[in-house]
This record gives structure tokens, C-alpha cells and sequence, in this order.
């Protein structure tokens, strides 16, 4: 019979963690596994996204999350640090007894936690006894004092059977002394074809053949390093007059939510204005509509690789960034910052080039070389397709993850079994 395996996915907006999950359950021989999913949150895209692809998918709006890495958390400057605070200390015992409940309805044979943020889910499926496997996939901050870094160290070394790391700079950073395997984010070489033809879709954005286009997939986030390839866009358009960019937007969970329509109204007149606003006021005041293009969200993202010269992926912050293995699998080379998870991804000089994390002029300057050389942007390109097939490749990486669900049910006695694992 066909072992049981819950994923929880803490993610309601589409991004890397998203679609990794999903070529992960993809390559799952369903004869030995079944997959169902749980989603946080009331609905919206991810869901939907999955289902669309034959998933099983549950909501689960009583499950929580601990937040604490770079992507979601604030400091205490931030008056949103306290309002985060009060909401996660007030649903974690919730979010616990919720993992329990949804254990006994679903009875999976083992639970996969795709995100480090997912600590009361850990907890819950721990005290059913249930082997765990726990994806890291990112950074985590210091915190205040060190002490929600020194939390999350402490529950991934007492509760998973085996925790997952896809970056190993962060594994030997923050995590050195905990147990763990790396095994890196990978990409499908079938879709993200180097041979795809990006000409119909620059005819469909209206782009020039000649136009310089350089891809942006961050959406408007400033952990991905908006605001200072904004900047370096408009240095380097002085100079370069066909370049264009195409910024991937995505799907924002809260784009919606009444939290985010008030943030919209209330920020800006506490001077302090959301990301998004920020960005437009930039475009408007720099006249730069007409070469920095923001594309609604689109599931055809090799394609729009495919048009481009090249990809940037500028962050501010640790990060491994799905789409610079995207465009290493397509031959394209890639602009990135000099830090954690994006210097793992580029070779610096060889399949792309690196700069100092908010250097919007160094940036700019990265762009100009690449752009302006294309028989060297094409040994780049030639050159991270090659490292991407090493490294990302799909049929290899799954199969290493889907290797620990064997060594887990081959022998179950090894499996950490915790009735009562202490909350902090």
C-alpha cells in the first residue's frame, strides 16, 4: 500500500517555494507515495495551483507560522514587529493543537514541512509521533538577541527525522552544528528549455528585436533588491538607449487583504509609504514607464527567460533564487548580489557576474558588460547551463529527497518519535 505523505506548504502567495514543492511531488512514484497537501491561509491562487495539477489540497486556516527569516520578518523600528509578535505568541498553541487535529483526520505516514517557518506544525506532528522531514529553504535572521535563532536551532535539532537544507551556505552559516543534508533547489530542464524561441513573446510585449532586455522575477520585493535595480535601470538607460526591463510581479496573498487596503490608505501618512507605492512613485518621477515594464503574473516564465538577454537577481538579503537556476537550465546569463544563496548560484565571471548587495551603480555597470559583449554574455549563458545540469538537475535532486522517505519507512525505529516535545 501506497505510504502517506502530508505536505504542509506555509506559502499563499506563488513563488520558489511553491513550485519547488510541486516538481518535488511530481516526481514521486505514485504507486509508493501519496501526496496531499495542506495550505495555510483561506484560499486564493496556491491552492488552486495545485489542484490544477492533480494534488489533493486542503485548507488550513488554523495552522500558523513562526516567523523569522528575511522575508518575513520586521525589526523593532518597525511597528509592525509588535503587531507580528502579539499574532504569532497568540496562535501558536492554536496552530499546535490544529497540526493534531488535521494528523488524526488525514493519517499521513510521515509529514514534509516545506518552509523552517512552519515550528508549530513541527511541534504538532511531533507529539503525534510521526516521522518529519523539514525543508529549509530560508535565511533565517539573528533576531533580537539571537534568540529566535537560537529557538529555531533547538527545534530542528529535537524534532525532525531529517531536515533538508537547499542552501549550503546557509547550512554551514547558521546551522553548522545541526543535523541536516543539503540538497539544492533543482529545475526542470523539459520546460525550461534553452531551445524555447522568445520571439512571439517579445512580439506580444511589444519589444523591439533589437531592445536589451534584462528580466527581473523578484516581483516588487525589497529583500529581491527592487530598489536598487530600479536605480541602476535608470543609470544605465542614459547611456543605453534600447535597454528594457520586465519585472515579474507574481501573486500577492495580501495584495487583498484588509490589512494590506488600510496599509495602502494609513502608511503614506505616517510618511511612510508600502513597497509598491514607493516603486510606482519612482517610475513616475524618473519618466521610466516606458522602458521598465511590470508583467501581471504568468505561469509561461520560460518564455519570458527565453526573450531576455539576461536575468538580475539583485537581493538584499540571503536568498536562493529559484529563477537564477531557471535561466542558468535556458543559457542566460545572470547579474546577481555578492551574498548568501546567490553567490552559491553564480559563478562570478563565468556563468554570470556579482556585485555588492545595493550597488545600483556597480549594478548598472554589471548590466553594461554583459550587455554590451554579446559573444561573452553568450559563453556565460553556455557556461551556466552547463553548472545548472550539474548541480539543478531534477531527475538527480528529487530522487536524493524521495531516498530519505525510503531510509525513513525501511526503518521506522530510527525515526525520532517525540510524545511530548517542549514548546520553547
Amino acid at each position: 500500500m501506497a505510504k502517506r505523505i502530508l505536505y504542509i506548504q506555509h506559502a499563499t502567495a506563488m513563488g520558489g517555494s511553491v513550485l519547488s514543492l510541486l516538481y518535488l511531488i511530481q516526481k514521486l512514484d505514485r504507486d509508493r507515495y501519496t501526496p496531499v497537501i495542506a495550505c495555510l491561509g483561506t484560499g486564493g491562487c496556491v491552492p488552486e495551483f495545485y489542484r490544477e495539477h492533480g494534488i489533493e489540497t486542503l485548507l488550513c486556516p488554523a495552522l500558523s507560522i513562526f516567523p523569522h527569516t528575511t522575508g518575513g520578518w520586521f525589526p523593532l523600528h518597525n511597528p509592525r514587529a509588535f503587531f507580528q509578535l502579539a499574532m504569532t505568541l497568540f496562535r501558536f498553541p492554536g496552530s499546535i493543537r490544529a497540526t493534531r487535529r488535521l494528523l488524526r483526520e488525514i493519517k499521513p505516514d510521515l509529514v514534509h514541512l516545506n518552509s523552517v517557518v512552519l515550528v508549530p506544525s513541527a511541534i504538532g506532528a511531533a507529539r503525534e509521533g510521526l516521522p518529519v522531514v523539514w525543508h529549509v529553504r530560508e535565511a533565517v535572521v539573528r533576531g533580537h538577541l539571537g534568540l529566535r535563532r537560537f529557538l529555531i536551532r533547538r527545534w530542528l535539532d529535537r524534532i525532525p527525522t531529517e531536515v533538508v537544507f537547499i542552501s549550503s551556505e546557509e547550512r554551514n552559516r547558521t546551522f553548522r552544528d545541526c543535523k541536516g543534508i543539503y540538497i539544492p533547489n533543482f529545475v526542470d530542464f523539459k520546460r525550461f528549455d534553452r531551445t524555447l524561441d522568445g520571439t512571439a513573446c517579445r512580439q506580444e510585449l511589444d519589444l523591439a528585436v533589437d531592445d536589451q532586455i534584462v528580466l527581473f522575477l523578484g516581483g516588487l520585493s525589497e529583500i529581491k533588491g527592487i530598489h536598487p535595480f530600479l536605480e541602476a535601470m535608470r543609470i544605465e538607460r542614459a547611456r543605453n538607449p534600447r535597454i528594457r526591463a520586465l519585472i515579474g510581479m507574481g501573486i500577492s496573498a495580501s495584495s487583498v487583504s484588509w490589512i494590506a487596503r488600510l496599509a495602502r490608505i494609513v502608511l503614506p501618512l505616517v510618511g511612510s509609504p508600502t513597497t509598491r507605492q514607493r516603486v510606482m512613485a519612482f517610475l513616475e518621477r524618473n519618466q521610466m514607464s516606458g522602458y521598465v515594464h511590470l508583467l501581471p503574473f504568468r505561469r509561461d516564465v520560460e518564455l519570458l527567460i527565453a526573450a531576455s538577454d539576461l536575468l538580475v537577481f539583485p537581493s538584499t538579503a540571503p536568498h536562493f533564487g529559484r529563477p537564477v537556476i531557471e535561466a542558468g537550465a535556458m543559457g542566460k546569463p545572470v547579474v546577481g548580489s555578492r551574498i548568501g544563496g546567490v553567490e552559491e548560484l553564480v559563478e562570478d565571471g563565468e556563468t554570470g557576474l556579482l556585485v555588492q548587495p545595493g550597488d545600483a551603480a556597480a549594478l548598472a555597470d554589471a548590466l553594461h558588460r554583459v550587455l554590451m559583449d554579446p559573444n561573452e554574455a553568450k559563453r556565460m549563458g553556455t557556461c551556466g547551463h552547463a553548472r545548472a545540469y550539474r548541480l539543478y538537475n531534477a531527475d538527480v535532486n528529487a530522487e536524493e529527497t524521495i531516498a530519505i522517505y525510503d531510509r525513513i519507512f525501511q526503518n521506522p525505529e530510527a525515526s525520532r518519535v517525540l510524545d511530548r516535545v517542549p514548546v520553547f
